[in-house]
């Protein structure tokens, strides 16, 4: 007999918004997955059945859990820091606009 489903605890406010996130046209596809991953763990479906029904695999799945768990719905959005970093400073980058955007002399 295998162990017992461990369902995700989702409340009415965070169901409401995590469909939301789902059923809207506008939403980013990574976050829409990371909604569907949540309400389907919330519904009862085990890690395996989750992951099969959304398309990735059961790391992803515990990820995207673990990450709701201790964050709720903000856990849902892209971590600070991620991305490359920019090459040029922010002042240098300001001073190259301004001179490229500066009407000729006549």
């Amino acid at each position: 007999m295998g162990r017992p489903i461990r369902t995700l605890s989702v409340n009415v406010v965070q169901k409401r918004e995590l469909e939301r996130i789902r059923n809207a046209p506008t939403s980013p596809q990574r976050l829409v997955r990371r909604a569907q991953i949540v309400l389907l763990r919330a519904s009862g479906y085990t890690q395996v059945q989750t992951a099969a029904e959304v398309g990735v695999n059961r790391p992803v799945v515990i990820l995207w859990e673990r990450r709701f768990a201790d964050l709720g719905l903000a856990g849902l959005e892209d971590a600070p820091g991620r991305g490359r970093k920019a090459s040029i400073p922010e002042a240098k980058r300001e001073l190259v606009i301004t001179q490229a955007t500066k009407p000729p002399a006549c």
